[in-house]
This record gives structure tokens, C-alpha cells and sequence, in this order.
């Protein structure tokens, strides 16, 4: 598995999952497809959506960060997840008391075709919503008062407060969960079979938790109120 060489679309959904900062890919998931493919020609694109559609019109062969949800394994095979993530909301400082998103009633700021907006329009139909077209562009939405808070990944906000959305706090209420994944066409089990078992080769050594551990564990420190 590891001298296969497979094409690979990887989302970049930014940190801590992958960016490209200094011309250099960087972050948990591309440190994570050199460990599982080491061979792999990877092709960036820009966000899960097209990454499926891409999956599906043949252009590569694997789609990584790939939300395992109901309506995504319609379509695809998925590995066993790598991470599980949620969802969090995301309000100022002066914001005020977050009262839980099945009581919250004012539009909430989420990004196109992200796992936060899919949630949203399948658990929360009737929610007001502001779709923006990135992460930075939903927390501008509340700064403007055009949404009163962000729904997004945690990890993915937690790291937009950290480099520089400092006025920021989360919420604490972690709801969607949802396992990341590989995806492949649904005709090709056979290739998701082989990068499970790699999978699980990195858990048993080790590798897994120590790429969580240094992508993740410094934006759970953060605090959240």
C-alpha cells in the first residue's frame, strides 16, 4: 500500500487540516497522506464539494477529509474515519450568553457547500442562514450584524481565532459530530479496503495520535466560554 501510487484530491478547507502558506502545503492532512501514501499525487482543490464532484467525473481517485455523513456514503465508499470532528458556534466577546443552537433563533453565518451548512439545512430547516463563500467571510458577517454567530468545524474556528480572529470566542456547544474520511467511488471498495488497513497500521504505532496531538491538542487549549 505504501509503494501504491494513487491520485489523491485533498480539500483545502484550511487549518489545522491543510493550507498552502509559503508555497508549501501544511497541516494535519497532508502530513496524514504521506504517512498512508507516500507515492500519492495529490491535486488541491477547494473545498469537499468539488473534491466529490471531481471523485465522481474520474479526476482522481481518492478524496481525503471527506465528511462520513448519511448522504455522502450515498454516494461513495468511505474509510473508517481518522478523526472525529464537530461542530461549534462561534460569537464575539461582547456576544453575550450562547443559549444552544436548538434555542438560538437569529441567522447564523456558514460557508458554502461546508459540512456546517449541510447540517444546518437537514437539522435545522427553518434557521435563518447567511452563506458566505469562506470561514473569514462568516465571522466578517457577524462583525457587520448581518449574522449574529458562525457555525463551523470547532477546530477549523478555533484556528481562524488564533491567527487572527482575536475578538472571537467559542461557544462550547459542540454539536454534528462528524468522522472525517477517504472517499472513493463507490465501485472502489477494494482501494478503500487497502488504505483502511493502513489506517490502522498508523493507529497501532502510534503515528495518528501524534499527528492529532500536534495539529490539534494546541487549538484545544484555547479557552471557550
Amino acid at each position: 500500500m505504501s509503494n501504491l501510487t494513487v491520485s489523491v484530491l485533498c480539500p483545502l478547507v484550511g487549518p489545522p487540516y491543510a493550507e498552502i502558506k509559503d508555497d508549501e502545503p501544511r497541516g494535519f492532512t497532508i502530513d496524514l497522506l504521506r504517512a498512508v501514501l507516500p507515492q500519492a499525487e495529490v491535486e488541491y482543490v477547494p473545498d469537499v464539494i468539488t473534491g466529490l464532484l471531481y471523485l465522481m467525473a474520474g479526476r482522481g481517485l481518492l478524496l481525503a477529509d471527506c465528511p462520513g455523513t448519511q448522504r455522502n456514503g450515498q454516494y461513495a465508499a468511505l474509510s473508517h474515519g481518522y478523526t472525529i470532528e464537530t461542530l461549534d458556534a462561534f460569537l464575539p466577546h461582547s456576544g453575550g450568553l450562547w443559549p444552544g443552537i436548538d434555542r438560538f433563533l437569529r441567522p447564523l453565518a456558514v460557508v458554502a457547500n461546508s459540512y456546517a451548512e449541510e447540517y444546518m439545512r437537514r437539522h435545522h430547516p427553518r434557521h435563518p442562514l447567511v452563506v458566505v463563500h469562506d470561514l473569514v467571510g462568516a465571522f466578517q458577517a457577524v462583525r457587520d450584524r448581518r449574522a449574529r454567530a458562525v457555525v463551523a468545524l470547532r477546530l477549523l474556528g478555533l484556528a481562524l481565532i488564533r491567527r487572527e480572529a482575536h475578538d472571537f470566542r467559542a461557544a462550547a456547544d459542540q454539536f454534528g459530530a462528524v468522522p472525517h474520511a477517504f472517499a472513493a467511488t463507490a465501485d472502489n471498495r477494494e482501494l478503500i479496503g487497502q488504505v483502511d488497513r493502513r489506517l490502522q497500521a498508523l493507529e497501532r504505532d502510534g503515528t495518528l495520535q501524534r499527528l492529532r496531538e500536534e495539529w490539534f491538542e494546541p487549538l484545544e487549549r484555547l479557552p471557550v466560554v
